[in-house]
């Protein structure tokens, strides 16, 4: 993976939509799997995803271990579905918070995960750049995948 230092000077290159929050981290289903995606200033350019695959309580666990990190105290919201509700431990954080320091809960609890960089907007491209991160045109991201980026891939069905 990339150092903070440099994912912080990328990201810095971006417009800040909400300064005021400088890391968010949500979960979501992508993929056919369970994820945790983080963007940081409201900026919906460039997004990190940490994949657990098929694993929702890895994904979950982590994404309360952080909150409970940042958030100490604050209760999390209730998510109210038809027949079913769950708590939601989604962070809106002032700190910045690196893909790399949610990576070390993630390894130290023992969870199996990749991490994926993904230009969500072409306005992202240079931040890629950046990195140090090299983009062959019509890629959209990087998996860092036993310490190397690989293109990241899905099946002919799915949305990246």
């Amino acid at each position: 993976m990339i150092t903070a230092e440099t994912l912080r000077t990328a990201i810095d290159q971006l417009d800040k939509w909400s300064p005021e929050i400088a890391t968010s981290l949500s979960w979501v289903n992508w993929r056919k799997g369970f994820q945790i995606k983080m963007t940081w200033f409201g900026g919906a350019a460039f997004a990190c995803y940490l994949d657990f695959g098929k694993n929702a309580a890895a994904r979950d666990a982590v994404l309360k271990r952080v909150f409970s990190g940042v958030a100490p105290g604050e209760e999390p919201k209730v998510i109210d579905g038809h027949g079913w509700s769950c708590l939601d431990y989604s962070v809106g954080s002032k700190s910045f918070i690196s893909v790399n320091e949610v990576a070390a809960v993630a390894s130290s609890m023992g969870f199996e995960f990749k991490v994926l960089y993904v230009q969500e907007s072409i306005s992202a491209r240079p931040v890629f750049h950046t990195m140090g991160i090299p983009l062959i045109p019509g890629e959209t991201g990087k998996e860092w995948v036993n310490g190397e980026f690989i293109s990241y891939s899905c099946p002919p069905d799915q949305c990246l």
